[in-house]
């Protein structure tokens, strides 16, 4: 993790989902030896505020001893401190444009100021400089000769929020504007984040890696160099620690203990490794991943307030582009979350469409699916392409796209889907699929630990008007039954706990279904009261006509009811019809046309018996 700037942290330049970065701490390093003497590090983590979703400040300190006296002169050999990671709590989220692009310092600028350790210049860099619009944080540095002994000299800093694009990653400055006794230039540094996971979805916690080999302060006169003894960066809840400016930090809004971690790691060129054991891990596909091995400090996990959680406020809309019997539908769902960030954010989502609507065999062709090799490997071929994604986040202004993919299943059956979503940050969600449903027909897709990050919209779109899209209509049942119509029903449960259900009605063609009536039982006296049965889309029907047949099988239309629903009554008089006799009764449906029917469709049920006393 060399780079060309010495004092840049290193920086994963794929993050994931709208973690807008800017949360962990913000500094490259400063200082390292060259004897053989292991590095043990040990941290806290304290917040502002521990109520889920709140603005509080977030402070790490790490602190670091040795198992012997660091050299005075850096080198690149021994077991001094090389290298330093820290991640942060899963979900605790920051919002980088809540600094405007032009209230933030100048990054060349910034750079170029380090030979002079003095806050005049600085001012120039940063303007206002502790006032400054583009205040994040605040930071101190303990600096000794000895690690385990004396200190030598205490800085404290002032963090910024650095120029460039207002997308992630997001760069942070640094400045410890006077310099260490015998030092000829100030201390600063400069850092990026990159969130990681420990899988597709994972729990997106942010990472913040030092550079390797640090770089050392200048102590005292000689040189002597010193080493670092602690280090602590707090980061404000809002930005300048202004609760009447924008929020740069928001807690987690889950109930599950809040954890920090910190890793340290020494040259390891020359023994003394042994509590070096540990390597974090992280997915490919935000930088994340982090080679070598490293001593582990956990710092006392925080216990979240969950007496007034934060309210979950998504919305699930869907919709099919068409009402058409076996088209090929677009289906659009869209996730709303308005009130962000401090409101609870969706964990896990269900979504269920109606047995209308099935799975197209001719698109889920092995030949068409991505292997889940090829999707571990980003490589699914584009035959295996079935829709798009679209993310607005108030922490990315150019937004997210993305695409799905079909997934083969080793045990066959419904594919599973990914979503692999690009652009200033990149992650991959995991989507399962099975039937559901009292007849097995319904098709279920589940999304499971969705990031814990505020989104405005999330929108998924799976394509349709072709005949190898993904989707289509059944047609119409044969058998005079109903089809299996209803709304798509989607079920979001947030980290809270908390669960919405939202149901989108589906508008489509009715099915002419074949009107049955049934054998009375007991005798009818004055007037025959039935209700036809298998009236399918009573709204499109326009006009239900009564046939009663009587003797030598003559044959009444008697009459015609125009408006549902059609419970019908059709007086027997005393004169027509005799007491003790046998009769036959059926109706006649004429139904409206429509597109896929343009002329009327007339269906007749068959005669059923009663018995007039």
């Amino acid at each position: 993790m060399n780079h060309p700037k010495a004092n840049r942290l290193f920086t994963g330049k794929r993050l994931r989902l709208c973690i807008a970065v800017a949360v962990v701490a913000a500094f490259a390093a400063f200082g390292a030896g060259s004897a053989s003497a292991d590095v043990t590090p040990s941290a806290t983590a304290v917040f502002g505020s521990n109520v889920p979703g709140a603005h509080g400040d977030y402070t790490i300190t790490h602190n670091y001893t040795y198992s012997g006296v660091p050299s005075g002169v850096p080198t690149t050999s021994g077991d001094d401190l090389q290298q330093w990671i820290v991640d942060s709590p899963a979900g605790l989220v920051g919002n980088p444009n809540a600094v405007p692009a032009g209230d933030r310092c100048d990054v060349d600028d910034f750079e170029n100021a380090a030979a002079n350790p003095n806050t005049t210049v600085w001012a120039t860099v940063c303007p206002g400089y502790t006032s400054s619009p583009a205040v994040v944080g605040e930071a101190q540095l303990e600096l000794g000769i000895d690690a385990n002994g004396a200190t030598a000299t205490t800085l404290a800093g002032v963090i910024f929020i650095l120029s460039g694009t207002p997308e992630v990653p997001t760069r942070l400055g640094t400045i410890f504007p006077t310099s260490a006794p015998g030092g000829t230039t100030a201390t600063y540094s400069i850092s990026t984040i990159a969130p990681v996971a420990s899988g597709p979805e994972g729990d997106f916690r942010l990472r913040t890696v030092s550079d390797a080999p640090i770089n050392r302060p200048i102590v005292a006169a000689g040189p002597t160099y010193g080493n670092i003894k602690s280090i602590v960066q707090k980061l404000y809840g809002h930005v300048g620690n202004d609760t009447g400016k924008p929020a740069f930090l928001t807690n987690p809004v889950r109930c599950e203990l809040w954890d920090s971690a910190l890793y340290a790691r020494s040259y390891g060129d020359v023994g003394g490794t042994a509590n070096q054991t540990f390597t974090p891990q992280g997915t490919d596909l935000n930088g994340g991943s982090v080679s070598g091995t490293y001593a582990v400090a956990n710092a006392v996990p925080t216990s979240p307030d969950c007496s007034n959680l934060p309210p979950l406020n998504s919305t699930v809309t869907a919709s099919l582009n068409s009402p058409i019997r076996e088209d090929n539908p677009q289906l659009v769902v869209v996730v709303s979350n308005p009130t962000v960030p401090g409101t609870d954010v969706p964990k896990n989502m269900v979504v269920t469409l109606p047995g209308s609507i099935a799975a197209d065999i001719d698109a889920i062709a092995v030949e068409k699916l991505c292997s889940v090799a090829q999707r571990d490997a980003n490589a699914c071929p584009a035959a295996s392409k079935v829709g798009t994604v679209y993310v607005e986040t108030p922490m990315i202004v150019g937004g997210l796209t993305g695409h799905v993919y079909l997934i083969r299943k080793d045990e066959g059956g419904l594919p599973n889907l990914a979503i692999f979503v690009t652009g200033a940050i990149s992650f991959r969600l995991d989507a399962t699929t099975r039937y559901v449903g009292s007849k097995g027909t319904q098709i279920e897709t589940s999304l499971a630990n969705l990031p814990q990050v505020p989104f405005t919209k999330f929108t998924l779109v799976i394509a349709g008007g072709r005949s190898d899209s993904l989707l289509v209509f059944r047609e119409c049942p044969t058998d005079g039954s109903a089809p299996e119509d209803g709304p798509i029903v989607a079920a979001t449960t947030g980290y809270t706990g908390a669960t919405v259900v939202n149901n989108s009605p589906v508008a489509n063609y009715g099915c002419y279904g074949m009107p049955e009536v049934s054998n009375l039982r007991r005798c009818v006296k004055y007037k025959l009261k039935f209700t036809p049965r298998n009236l399918v889309n009573e709204a499109g029907i326009m006009k239900v006509e009564v046939y009663i047949k009587g003797r030598f099988g003559k044959r009444k239309r008697y009459k015609i009811y125009r408006k549902s629903p059609f419970k019908i009554t059709q007086p027997l008089s005393k004169r027509r019809f005799t007491n003790g006799r046998n009769y036959k009764y059926k109706v006649r449906v004429v139904y409206q046309p429509t597109i896929d029917k343009p002329e009327s469709e007339v269906l007749v049920s068959k005669y059923k018996k009663f018995t007039k006393c």
